[in-house]
């Protein structure tokens, strides 16, 4: 399981699994993250979900907002649950 930590300021956050972290930090101009391997996390138009893509700019996983907002499920089974008072988040991949 990864595990996802925003930033002490809530401006950024840290993507770890196992043995690999990555941080995201703002776009200068847009919605999204970048991190710092290349990888992009583009916010939705309507703040919906996110699209995350590789440093080639490949789409790599779809993540939209569950019905009562609890988190995000992503088109490859990959699930993004929110922790009880929303300072990080657990990583569950599902089958695809």
């Amino acid at each position: 399981m990864a595990r996802i930590d925003r930033d002490i300021f809530g401006r950024g956050f840290t993507f770890r699994d196992g043995q690999r972290t990555v941080h995201y930090r703002p776009k200068l101009l847009g919605h999204g993250y970048v991190g710092d391997d290349g990888s992009v996390a583009e916010e939705d138009v309507f703040g919906c979900g996110y699209t995350l893509k590789d440093s080639r700019g490949q789409k790599r996983e779809r993540f939209h907002s569950t019905l009562f907002g609890a988190g995000l499920r992503g088109d490859r089974g990959t699930f993004v649950e929110r922790d009880l008072f929303g300072y990080g988040a657990s990583v569950k991949r599902g089958a695809r």
